[in-house]
């Protein structure tokens, strides 16, 4: 699976190995007691000196200003999820997301 840069365009589709990434990804990383799907993202997040090929979930958040975690694989299949705050990351390029929410594709834990 790779996220193209067509992925990255406003008219953009979403692609059935989109579909399927999202939802290995949410397995692989597992759900976290203040993770919300009200937004759900891929994208590439800037780690270990490469783009990873991430997937974007909301944080219910108090005072932190991490609102999103990151969940992305490492060549060696180590996964990792992480709090991000994305509007920094964002500003600071480390961060592409793509356009489409994938909240109503993907398989939600209950």
């Amino acid at each position: 699976m790779t996220i193209k840069q067509k992925d990255f365009q406003p008219s953009a589709q979403v692609r059935p190995e989109i579909v399927e990434f999202a939802d290995r990804l949410l397995g692989l990383g597992g759900v976290r007691d203040d993770e919300h799907f009200a937004y759900v993202r891929v994208g590439h997040i800037y780690r270990n000196q490469a783009f990873r090929e991430c997937l974007l979930t909301g944080r219910a958040v108090t005072k932190s200003l991490k609102s999103t975690y990151v969940t992305y694989q490492m060549p060696n299949g180590k996964v990792y999820k992480v709090a991000i705050d994305s509007a920094l990351e964002n500003i600071a390029q480390d961060l592409h997301i793509c356009p489409f929410d994938l909240d109503e594709h993907i398989g939600i834990p209950c």
